[in-house]
């Protein structure tokens, strides 16, 4: 695996600003400062370091949410064919349905917390 996605993966950065971190000399692998781009490493046997602080081999396991979008639903956050922008729809919004947390890591740690079945109403 390459060291940018590994500490992309382990939540230490982006890939391009671990590139970054990688050639400002921040980033060790084994005890050794690591420049170069594209190092391939094993996530179970190199060990590697950031500004000190070791980074762990996170195991990302992802939840998936399978929505049916019925015909006359909208799934934006905005209904963009409603007469005026102070006027609300009459059209049923399928985002209503889901709790928005504000950002993705708060998005993703709500899905995780618990498993949800959304259905329209009729």
């Amino acid at each position: 695996m390459r060291l940018n996605k590994f500490l992309a993966q382990a939540g230490v950065a982006s890939r391009r600003a671990a590139d970054k971190l990688i050639a400002a000399g921040r980033v060790k692998v084994n005890g050794r400062v690591v420049r170069e781009m594209g190092l391939q490493i094993d996530p179970d046997q190199d060990k590697v370091t950031v500004d000190g602080k070791p980074v762990s081999a996170h195991r990302k396991t992802f939840t998936y949410l399978l929505l049916n979008k019925p015909p006359g639903y909208i799934t934006s956050r905005k209904d963009l064919k409603a007469v005026a922008p102070s006027t609300n729809s009459s059209r049923p919004v399928t985002t209503a349905s889901i709790p928005w947390a504000g950002s993705i890591s708060r998005a993703r740690a709500l899905c995780s917390s618990r498993t949800t079945a959304i259905s329209p109403s009729a």
